[in-house]
């Protein structure tokens, strides 16, 4: 099989390129990691690809990853400079099973750490292992597939290496080794075994080994603080969490007094400590803090909740470094609006002020007598033009003036009220439907010009007949003018129609605003006012579009779709703490919502532990109970949105089992925790499927989804017959979802060949064939295998990537 080692003449840049996207913009990438594969030609005959990479069991995965991986680029970088060892830059994917080899097997013998140990490493997966990088008192997760590093650092890490060293090929798995000059000395993929991997690792450092290394162990706290070493970082952060209060405060002096260093961890680390003086420590050093990775450490500072000083301070930190990180800036615009000192509106829109609108459920013969009622209060013939007839009894605002002439134009808008209402019926006749618009619009018009205290009414009856008329635009212009003059608790004909409008406006607004601030380049300058000119819009358009959202809640005249677009709007200015508390309330008046749904999902394991009460599975069973707390409330929830909650629960439970199966990687009891999420999730889906919740075919296809995760861990326990058990019922269960790749790139189907292989190696060789007739019986689509296990052949030459040695083209 061809081994590449291609020596390349590239030095380390001075900086990260501009052009880095970071984690999120590498995900769509994955599709590439196809060219990872092995060519069909090199394998050896007779040897499955299963049988010459064995997976690692559930032994393999307990024990501890010994690669010290650094925690980022520039880290690795300076520890190399200053020790003078060489880089070795991993690849790594999820599913692809010479890397499930190398993560489960090879980075966890003791042999192959040794043979690493020269080089300074650090490891790339665009994977992550875990829902979320630390627990809720700052203390750091390790990626329980790679250890050392947080799923966020390997994940960050990937596009880095990927603009540097990757030349336009995503390939996994990989060993990349970098000099200190910059220069690559190889660049190893498409192996046909680790140990031509290994070799060429071992052959560079036979060359030109690295100079002896100091004894770490006589370090002091102090200078571990200045190192860029994971290992002294775990150190000090080990020493922080356990050292009293005084050690801590400290700490975090001596951080403060010494801007060089990296305070970050252990600041978040403060700010969740029981003891105030040391938030305050943690607070200060973040007010001053000019590091970009600052932001997101300030954002929650500022969502555990701090004095109003605090909040001005941290808001201030925010604009100061806006220049660096475009985003700190749009955060502190949006805590402006949405915070103490929110911008004052030309409507306040304080939804306290405002009950829910009438639900009408008036038939067309009621609205047509209604229509005849208002009719004749005008005293007007029905083909009589709408202006003509005397005076009518009016509405509630006549009797508040006594004036007559103010009164035969709110009869006017009454009238008008009432053809529309009639027209928008959907057992109206469309003709009549439109004349009977064409009268509401003309009566309408008239109440406007004769009265300016009526005029917010009749244009609220103007946008809406607009509107249902397909003249979208002019009810937009209308509702922008009309929205801030209705007056508040106002529950009349339109006004639900002018508030959405006006809301989408502001949405509008605001995204376009974000979209140029994306375009335009980071170091756009500064526009008169002194804030970036990419990212200048109004802090009182995202106080306005709230304030009238919320409006529309209490009306109970929002929609799924608006909902969606107002969270999906806060998330984009980082305003995440307003965004948690709107889905917590929608997903009580959408119960059925897929979207809302996967929000929570991933809010929760991105805020929660998996194993807490109010964790992801412990949500779904207080929403199923009708209590769900933490604001999301069920009040609302109709009986008959059980039954979908049931499948939304079971959903939960599968996610949360798959995040269960990552972790087991690195901590073995985590399986048992997996087993039964996975259980609970086929009971919540049997419970869906009984009560009406959902089709057999849905529940159907997750519940041997499920069966075959557990199928998995059967497996990787050496339980081979539970295992064909579980893989048998779920071909029964739902044989189209057989080949249908799970959150961690597994099937069915691949489990299914895993333990094939076992079982032939065995004495199991009538449920091998039982298990190879059940995998012929599928449809042949199951079979096809995903796109990261076709095979594809590398270039041919020495150089197969299209490059000669030494060019930087």
């Amino acid at each position: 099989m061809l081994s590449h080692s291609v020596r390349s003449a590239r030095r380390f840049p001075s900086r990260i390129p501009s052009r880095f996207h970071g984690p999120r913009r590498c995900l769509s990438a994955l599709a590439c990691l196809a060219l990872a594969q092995l060519p069909a030609q090199a394998q050896a005959p007779g040897i499955s690809r299963e049988q010459m990479w064995p997976a690692p069991t559930t032994a393999d995965w307990a024990r501890p990853c010994l690669i010290p991986w650094q925690r980022d680029f520039s880290d690795a970088r300076e520890l190399a400079r200053k020790t003078g060892r060489p880089l070795l830059l991993c690849v790594n994917m999820d599913g692809e099973i010479a890397s499930e080899h190398y993560a489960g097997v090879r980075y966890r013998d003791p042999a192959i750490a040794a043979l690493y140990a020269p080089y300074v490493t650090v490891i790339a997966s665009v994977y992550r292992h875990t829902p979320r990088d630390h627990e809720e008192d700052g203390t750091r997760i390790p990626c329980p597939r790679f250890g050392t590093v947080t799923c966020g650092e390997h994940i960050a890490i990937e596009p880095q290496l990927y603009e540097e060293y990757f030349e336009g090929q995503r390939v996994a798995p990989r060993h990349v080794a970098v000099e200190l000059d910059g220069t690559e000395t190889y660049d190893i993929y498409y192996a046909l075994d680790t140990q031509s991997v290994f070799n060429t690792i071992e052959e560079r450092i036979a060359q030109d080994p690295p100079p002896a290394q100091r004894d770490r162990g006589d370090l002091t706290l102090l200078e571990r603080l200045a190192s860029t070493d994971s290992a002294d970082r775990e150190e000090v952060e080990a020493a922080f969490r356990s050292g009293d209060s005084l050690l801590r405060r400290r700490v975090l002096t001596r951080l403060a007094e010494l801007p060089d260093l990296n305070p970050l961890a252990l600041v978040r680390l403060a700010l969740s400590s029981p003891e105030a003086a040391e938030r305050e420590l943690a607070l200060d050093i973040l007010a001053r803090e000019s590091s970009p990775e600052a932001v997101d450490l300030i954002a929650l500072a500022l969502r555990l909740g701090v004095s109003a000083e605090r909040e001005a301070q941290l808001i201030t930190a925010l604009e100061r470094l806006a220049l660096a990180v475009p985003r700190a800036g749009t955060l502190a615009r949006a805590l402006a609006a949405l915070g103490r000192g929110a911008p004052s509106t030309g409507n306040d829109f304080r939804p306290a002020d405002w009950t829910a609108l009438p639900q009408s459920t008036a038939t067309v013969d009621e609205l047509s007598a209604r229509l005849a009622y208002r009719v004749d209060a005008q005293r007007l013939p029905a083909d009589a033009p709408p202006s003509g007839g005397a005076p009518g009894t009016g509405t509630a605002e006549t009797a508040h003036t006594g004036a007559g002439e103010h009164a035969d134009h709110a009869g006017q808008l009454d009238l008008a009220t009432a053809f529309l209402e009639l027209a928008l019926h959907p057992d109206t006749a469309r003709r009549s439907a439109d004349l009977m618009r064409e009268d509401a619009m003309e009566l309408a018009s008239a109440a406007r010009a004769g009265d300016a205290h009526l005029r917010w009414r009749a244009d609220a009856l103007l946008c809406l007949a607009y509107f249902s008329g397909g003249e979208t635009e002019q009810a937009r212009q209308l509702a922008i003018k009309t929205a801030q003059q209705i007056p508040a608790g106002a529950q009349d004909l339109g006004v639900a129609r002018v508030l959405t409008l006006f809301v989408e406006n502001r949405h509008e607004r605001l995204n376009s605003a974000l979209r140029r601030r994306r375009r335009a380049p980071a170091a756009a300058g500064q526009d008169r006012g002194g804030a970036p000119a990419a990212d200048n819009w109004d802090a009182s358009w995202l106080a306005e579009a709230r304030g009238a959202f919320e409006v529309l809640v209490r009306l109970e005249a929002d929609t799924e779709e608006l909902t969606i677009a107002h969270h999906t709007l806060l998330y984009r200015l980082w305003a995440t703490g307003e965004a948690a508390r709107v889905l917590d309330q929608a997903i009580a008046r959408y119960p059925g919502s897929w979207e809302l749904h996967r929000r929570l999902r991933g809010r929760l394991l991105a805020e929660k532990s998996l194993d807490s009460l109010d964790g992801l599975e412990g949500a779904y069973e207080r929403l199923l109970s009708g209590s769900p707390g933490d604001g999301v409330s069920a009040a609302d929830l109709a009986g008959s949105s059980a039954p979908v909650l049931f499948w939304y629960a079971g959903y939960a439970s599968l996610v949360a089992a798959e995040h269960h199966r990552r972790a087991a990687t690195g901590e073995p009891d985590r399986a048992a925790s997996a087993q039964g999420a996975y259980l609970r999730a086929m009971v919540h889906l049997e419970q869906s499927i009984a009560s009406g919740g959902a089709t057999e075919e849905s529940a159907g296809h997750y519940i041997a989804m499920a069966l075959a995760g557990r199928a998995k861990l059967a497996l990787a326990a050496g339980d081979l017959l539970t295992s064909l058990e579980h893989l048998l019922a779920a071909f029964t269960r739902s044989p189209a979802a057989a080949g249908v790749l799970d959150g961690l790139n597994d099937s069915a189907v691949s489990t299914a060949r895993m333990l094939l292989a076992r079982l032939m190696e065995g004495d199991h060789t009538q449920a091998a064939a039982h298990l190879e007739a059940a995998l012929a019986a599928l449809p042949a689509e199951a079979l096809t295998p995903p796109a990261f296990e076709t095979r594809t052949l590398p270039g041919r030459g020495p150089n197969a990537r299209g490059r000669r040695p030494g060019s930087r083209q």
